[in-house]
């Protein structure tokens, strides 16, 4: 049985079956050295790919200029942050506003109000 499979395989099969230091670093020296230089070919290419434009395109978009605005309407909008700045400056304690409970709480008719009983 052992003569028949030794005469099925291959001889190159037999070959690699059989430890070769020699055989086998040289193998695995050329197979890096080849995927070295198919990796810097293929970074080289792609970096020549993206600074002539031709894998990313950056051309600008036109796009439509923004209307010109008046020197009138320009005061106008300084004119509304400058109230904003005051306001945020000194002029936030001078806003009153009413106390939102005061609406929505019953009172009692003397004034004081209602618990839950």
């Amino acid at each position: 049985m052992k003569n028949g499979i030794q005469n099925i395989t291959p001889l190159f099969i037999r070959d690699l079956a059989t430890p070769n230091p020699r055989r086998d670093w040289t193998a695995a020296v050329g197979a890096s050295i080849v995927i070295g230089l198919v990796l810097t070919l293929y970074s080289g290419w792609t970096f020549y790919r993206v600074t002539t434009g031709s894998l990313v395109n950056t051309s600008v978009v036109p796009t439509k200029p923004a209307p010109p605005i008046t020197t009138a309407e320009m005061e106008a909008i300084r004119e509304i942050y400058r109230v904003r700045e005051s306001r945020f400056l000194g002029g936030a304690a001078t806003t009153t506003t009413a106390d939102p409970r005061g609406a929505s709480v019953p009172k009692t008719g003397d004034g004081a109000p209602t618990t839950g009983n």
